[in-house]
């Protein structure tokens, strides 16, 4: 089973639609700005359809967010203007022609990478992109707590003018190699024609630890690194799903 298929890209914005992009990319603005108050660009990785971009160019940041599909991307650049732009690329082959100011990852893009050697290489990429004192941030999938939570199953259903839709998550957590093997099962029925269809994905979504990312992000030439909850700036606990890590380049 793959994921983001071009199925489930054209219900994505549905799916989402009531996530507060405004609210988040306020917080990771203040964020970047606390610790760098020059920056003026970033580079978004995973970016999606988009929809955090088009907030932090509203904040006055020079923009551009990548993806690896296609079809996200394809829905992205609906929005494109002079400070936003998006193309599809892999944070695994990430070029080092433009550096950016800072560097963000959100809605868990991180928890995709499952593979230590690959989060690695990601890291390194970063780095390498950043300016001395550039800042990278990101959230994931906390260990502690979803160890303690347990990820369980969930329905949601959405509706708008056209399609009725149902998602049914699946989680089955493997605790040895650290990963929520999510499966959805999605079904749709587009409200003119009465037309059903329906198709499955696989979502492998990794939960780290402090001690981890600490040792790969100072391997890859960060420092100062913090760890607190996303959107609230509380301190961490074994209850906080989603953290965020803030990371600079050593200069």
């Amino acid at each position: 089973m793959a994921n983001f298929s071009s199925a489930y890209t054209a219900y994505y914005n549905l799916f989402y639609r009531d996530k507060n992009y405004a609210s988040e990319a306020a917080y990771v603005t203040s964020k970047i700005r606390s610790a760098s108050p020059e920056a003026k660009n970033i580079l978004d990785i995973g970016c999606g359809t988009g929809m955090h971009d088009v907030e932090f160019a509203k904040h006055g940041f020079l923009v551009h967010g990548i993806d690896r599909s296609e079809n996200m991307i394809a829905i992205a650049k609906q929005n494109e203007s002079d400070k936003l732009h998006f193309s599809c690329c892999d944070a695994l082959e990430l070029s080092t022609e433009k550096q950016f100011d800072s560097v963000v990852s959100l809605f868990h893009v991180i928890s995709y990478f499952t593979e230590t050697k690959d989060l690695a290489q990601c890291f390194q990429n970063v780095s390498k992109i950043l300016v001395p004192g550039g800042i990278f941030l990101f959230d994931f999938w906390y260990g502690p707590a979803v160890l303690k939570q347990r990820p369980e199953k969930r329905v949601r259903k959405m509706q708008n003018k056209l399609f009725q839709i149902e998602r049914i998550a699946t989680p089955i957590l493997d605790s040895t190699r650290h990963v929520v093997e999510v499966i959805y099962d999605i079904t749709s029925r587009n409200c003119i024609t009465g037309e059903e269809d329906s198709f499955r994905e696989l979502h492998p979504m990794r939960y780290f630890f402090e001690l981890e990312l600490m040792e790969l992000l100072a391997e890859s030439g960060f420092r100062q690194i913090r760890f607190e909850q996303f959107l609230t700036g509380n301190s961490i606990s074994e209850d906080t799903w989603g953290v965020c890590c803030i990371a600079q380049r050593r200069r």
